[in-house]
């Protein structure tokens, strides 16, 4: 009795953390992504009057290590992401520090955050699946 017990127990745990990690997929072409605005250096002190944050994002297929930048610098908090490639993503921000001194703009960057880190997302970790639609149906008829 203690085995069965102890086995329901070990598949419960296994259950449950399996489910925590689970991503959320959304099926879309086009997504906006939002992210909270950055104001503070990674020692949390102020950024300094003068200085700008900007920010990249980034694209990564599900399963690769390295991902695409495909935005620059993204002054807002907000980013309209269009897929036209089939397959699962995950949207990384990263923000950049730009101090210009003398006309020359010098940059300190964070590192990039992933959509698939649940502390990255408030514990709501989520990629994006894009599917090609099939194609129109055709010879419609009244039978």
């Amino acid at each position: 009795m203690k085995r069965i017990f102890l086995f329901f127990l070990m598949l419960s745990v296994l259950f449950v953390a399996g489910n925590a990690m689970a991503v959320e997929w959304v099926a879309a072409d086009q997504k906006t992504i939002g992210w909270d605005p950055v104001s503070t250096l990674a020692t949390g002190e102020t950024i300094p009057a003068g200085d700008a944050i900007v920010y990249r994002v980034y694209i990564k297929r599900d399963g690769q290590a390295e991902g695409t930048m495909i935005a620059n610098s993204v002054t807002a908090t907000q980013y309209t992401l269009t897929l036209d490639q089939e397959g699962r993503f995950f949207v990384g921000i990263q923000s950049v520090r730009v101090y210009t001194v003398d006309g020359q703009d010098l940059m300190s960057e964070s590192e990039i955050a992933w959509s698939d880190i649940p502390a990255n997302c408030n514990g709501n970790d989520f990629g994006i699946v894009y599917l090609i639609p099939p194609a129109d149906v055709g010879g419609i008829g009244a039978n």
